[in-house]
């Protein structure tokens, strides 16, 4: 996987003296190999080292489609990682943690630890603004016995 990182990041690096047509051909390789390293990674930490090269690649920036993103995280494969709206995205890189109420035991909803994506949209289709955090937006419930 490290050998195929570098042999992408390589050909990525070699966009910049394209023309156009060539350069559009080239992004959509990168999406679709980048696609392809997220789908596979094995770990959150493997994906947010992808979502951060992507960021600094500048293939995720304001005024991008959204289509480039749902295309790069697959927002159709990995529904189970992934907040939509018409207005955000929030791309989590780990499973969802299932939550137990405290009062009776029974499961509630869960919440996403660690790092996510977060993407505003504006029209429904361009990205406006996007961040990296890893702050969750629930907080667990934690039952303190007496």
């Amino acid at each position: 996987m490290k050998k195929l990182l570098i042999v992408w990041l390589a050909s990525f690096a070699s966009m910049a003296s394209l023309p156009a047509s060539d350069a559009a051909i080239k992004a959509d390789e990168y999406i679709k190999n980048f696609a392809a390293l997220y789908s596979s990674a094995s770990s959150a930490a493997a994906r947010r080292a992808l979502c951060i090269k992507a960021i600094d690649d500048k293939v995720i920036e304001n005024g991008v489609s959204i289509e480039v993103v749902d295309r790069m995280f697959g927002l159709n494969e990995h529904r189970d990682m992934i907040e939509s709206s018409a207005r955000f995205r929030r791309i989590h890189f780990e499973q969802l943690v299932p939550g137990m109420d405290a009062t009776d035991g029974k499961y509630s909803s869960g919440y996403f630890p660690g790092w996510y994506l977060y993407v505003e949209i504006a029209g429904g289709k361009i990205v406006n603004n996007y961040y990296l955090s890893n702050i969750s937006k629930l907080t667990a419930r934690v039952q303190i016995p007496e």
